[in-house]
């Protein structure tokens, strides 16, 4: 997390709606952004535009301070992990009749507290409406301070985000466990009995 250094927004010179404004992480190495935006890629199919929401991108206020939160990871509701999971059950059943599949389902998640620059994810907020597509963009700054485009990273076009006070998150909700619960164990419970 520590090569993340920051979020940048850029925005076109001229507002009149038809240009999407740019929104990202700025990254301190190449490599890491360039790996990085090959993960989002996988996760949004390789597609370059993300209308079904598969990359959830989300700016959690905090009750307390002037930084904010940002939250970032893949849709575990994708339409096409249910179809897959159909199609598993559907040959599973031919082949061993009267046994359950299991299904399960690994997400990602990262959150990155940014101390400083609401009045950027202000103004970008701002801006963006329902019909308003924006690009998600990788950016390079060592130190989180005047960034710049990576022109070699292809952004890929987003619709959706959220934007929610911490206060209104509840409990099951990832980003609930990302910024309330930070660091928090998991165990894995037994079932049954072992050896």
């Amino acid at each position: 997390m520590n090569e993340i250094t920051g979020m940048a927004f850029a925005f076109p010179g001229e507002d009149n709606g038809r240009r999407a404004d740019l929104a990202g992480f700025c990254f301190a190495e190449l490599e890491l952004a360039e790996k990085f935006f090959d993960l989002l890629r996988e996760w949004n199919y390789g597609e370059r535009e993300d209308k079904d929401n598969n990359i959830k991108l989300s700016f959690v206020w905090p009750k307390r301070g002037e930084g904010y939160y940002v939250c970032l990871f893949n849709n575990s509701g994708q339409r096409r992990i249910s179809d897959r999971f159909a199609e598993i059950a559907e040959q599973r059943s031919k082949e061993k009749p009267g046994k359950e599949q299991q299904e399960l389902v690994a997400v990602w998640t990262m959150h990155k507290s940014i101390p400083s620059g609401r009045d950027s994810v202000r103004q970008f907020l701002a801006r963006q409406g329902p019909e308003r597509p924006f690009f998600l963009q990788a950016f390079v700054s060592p130190d989180g301070r005047e960034p710049r485009i990576m022109s070699s990273i292809k952004p890929i076009l987003k619709w959706h985000y959220r934007s929610v006070n911490e206060s209104h998150l509840r409990p099951g909700e990832v980003e609930h466990g990302l910024v309330c619960n930070p660091g928090r164990r998991y165990r894995r419970k037994s079932v049954g009995k072992t050896k």
